[in-house]
């Protein structure tokens, strides 16, 4: 975190491009995260990857709302709250309309 901090509050055209870069593999990193959790919970509805799925689409909601308070936002931000609100709207209404199947107890050979 202090590696993508550091950039971020410095000043100069070279560093705001790493420090665009470092919040583009922070973000895509996350995503891919989200995904592959969400994808995970419909095949196998953990009840652990439920709460990722809706903190996910709770997270991705706020991020929208967030852009869109912005003052001076143009078409591609309007385009990146739409994305993100809808996406995290159809985390949510997975994450609470599929719910986790039961877990089988174990048997033990004894």
């Amino acid at each position: 975190m202090a590696v993508v901090t550091l950039p971020l509050c410095a000043q100069g055209t070279e560093n705001a491009i790493a420090a665009a870069v470092m919040f583009g593999a922070v973000v895509v990193a996350a995503v891919v995260a989200g995904l592959v959790v969400a994808v995970g919970y419909v095949f196998r509805r953990r009840p652990w990857q439920r709460v990722v799925v809706l903190v996910f689409g709770a997270m991705l909601c706020f991020t929208s709302l967030w852009i869109g308070m912005q003052p001076g936002s143009n078409n591609d931000m309007e385009f990146l709250q739409l994305l993100l609100g809808g996406a995290g709207l159809l985390f949510l209404l997975l994450g609470s309309f599929l719910s986790p199947k039961p877990v089988a107890a174990r048997r033990s050979t004894p």
